[in-house]
């Protein structure tokens, strides 16, 4: 297949953001300093953030070292970048760069704090690496502290070690910081409002329903940046599921190329342990799992964003266009392996 780096993407890519705000309640650091196959250094850590009194979010984050960190110097108007200076891993913290130059892939923290000459408590901005960030999060982020994370959505199709495709939703952060204010978060309030929303453009391809009409699945294909994937919105509102199984689906057949921006809440969910029958005890017991994670995630559908429905953008024949030209050859030759979408030897920055 011919290098694919260099070939411009006609259809735009969709990108989608992510924002919550919430208490720290686990901090899992267990592996946080380890060692990739090729024997770079790798930091991980899961961070467990109460969102609202019924809600938890587990949010694991990893990043590994690379050879070079790359500054950018960007005009303040267009965000241009006008130019590069590349810096030698080890140097990355000690090299003195005029303060307009910041990490190309960078995420502003904001985890240590002061007292302004107002009195009033402000974060220390700093511009970092999602690798130096987690030092920040393993030194300064304790249990009980506000933290508010927001950032950038990345979803992709890979094909598993045994043949299948799976996709995965990568949630990579682009701000850290602990509250700015004297007012300390509080479920209970009553004017508490939950600060948890992901935004997503995509292209609604079909919508299944359960038997019982309680819930339904949309699914929804997004293009990448030379790359798909898919995501599934969960919606279980009785005035969505209305909507869902109604006039979306209606329009899906008539424009099953429609994009559209979803609005979703991050939701975790215990997964339900499996049940088999024991013939010495004759009843159904609870088999014990194996698999180290005890929930997952999932996205529970809000609304559709306000004049985001867009009907000629996208179309078979560009999207055939794209695959052929970006996706086709990464199925067959195995160049987008669990390893490289999973993993984060690839992943340069890390993810959420």
């Amino acid at each position: 297949m011919a290098n694919n780096e260099n070939v411009k993407q006609a259809i735009p890519a969709m990108y989608g953001n992510f924002s919550i705000y919430g208490k720290v309640e686990s901090i899992n650091k267990d592996k946080f300093y380890s060692k990739t196959q090729t024997q770079r250094d790798k930091r991980s850590l899961t961070l467990g953030i109460r969102t609202s009194k019924d809600n938890f979010v587990l949010i694991p984050m990893n990043a590994v070292s690379q050879n070079n960190v790359y500054f950018v110097k960007r005009d303040p108007e267009t965000n241009k970048t006008e130019d590069t200076k590349i810096i030698p891993w080890d140097e990355r913290n000690f090299v003195n760069l005029p303060e307009e130059y910041t990490p190309m892939s960078r995420v502003t923290v904001g985890l240590e704090q002061e007292t302004d000459e107002n009195g009033v408590l402000q974060n220390k901005k700093e511009h970092k690496i999602l690798f130096d960030a987690l030092q920040d999060i393993y030194d300064l982020v304790n249990i009980g502290d506000d933290l508010y994370i927001r950032g950038s959505v990345d979803v992709e199709s890979y094909i598993a070690q045994n043949g299948e495709k799976r996709n995965i939703v990568r949630l990579t952060p682009t701000q850290i910081s602990k509250r700015r204010t004297n007012r300390e978060l509080d479920f209970e309030a009553e004017d508490f409002t939950e600060t948890n929303e992901l935004n997503q453009t995509l292209i609604p391809t079909s919508i299944e329903v359960d038997d019982d009409m309680n819930r339904a699945v949309i699914y929804g294909l997004v293009i990448g940046n030379k790359k798909e994937g898919s995501i599934e919105i969960e919606v279980t509102d009785e005035e969505n599921l209305k909507f869902v199984t109604g006039r979306l689906k209606e329009l899906i057949e008539e424009n099953p190329y429609m994009a559209i921006r979803i609005q979703a809440k991050i939701v975790n969910q215990e997964r339900v342990p499996e049940k088999i029958w024991d013939d010495f005890l004759q009843t159904y017991v609870k088999r014990e799992s194996t698999n180290r994670n005890s929930s997952t995630t999932k996205y529970e559908f809000v609304s559709i964003i306000e004049n985001s429905y867009d009907l000629t953008t996208y179309n078979q024949e560009n999207i055939e266009e794209f695959r052929n030209a970006f996706c086709r050859g990464q199925e067959e030759f195995g160049a987008n392996s669990a390893n490289k979408v999973a993993g984060s030897e690839n992943n340069i920055w890390g993810s959420i």
